[in-house]
């Protein structure tokens, strides 16, 4: 069972990666913005970072909720998916079972022709 619940997560944040078209390169760049940041922060202090980090604070706090929102939205949606997939899937697996016997051979025999 926990299992299921991993992929279920793996999925959630698949989706949501993809929601905001996160890659390697963007991952990449938000890093080095961080890591910036970090030299930033030993270079100016404390003081001087937090007085220039509010306003972007509360700029990047509702992109920060909104991806949060979605996160969870699409937690709860991936094991409604889970279960959809599967009714097609038994469903595609019954009509498959149907099909076990091949169908007949038409094709022309020695000696036999085809009337137009």
């Amino acid at each position: 069972m926990g299992n299921y619940w991993r992929k279920v997560f793996v999925q959630a944040w698949t989706d949501t990666k993809q929601s905001f078209g996160w890659n390697q390169k963007t991952a990449a760049t938000v890093l080095g913005a961080l890591a910036l940041v970090v030299v930033a922060f030993f270079h100016f202090g404390f003081a001087a970072m937090l007085t220039s980090a509010i306003g972007l604070f509360w700029t990047a706090l509702p992109i920060a909720i909104a991806g949060l929102l979605l996160f969870v939205w699409n937690f709860f949606s991936v094991p409604a998916l889970h279960t959809e997939l599967s009714k097609k899937i038994a469903a595609l697996e019954t009509t498959l079972e149907g099909l076990k016997e091949p169908p007949p051979d038409r094709t022309l025999t020695p000696g036999s022709s085809i009337a137009r």
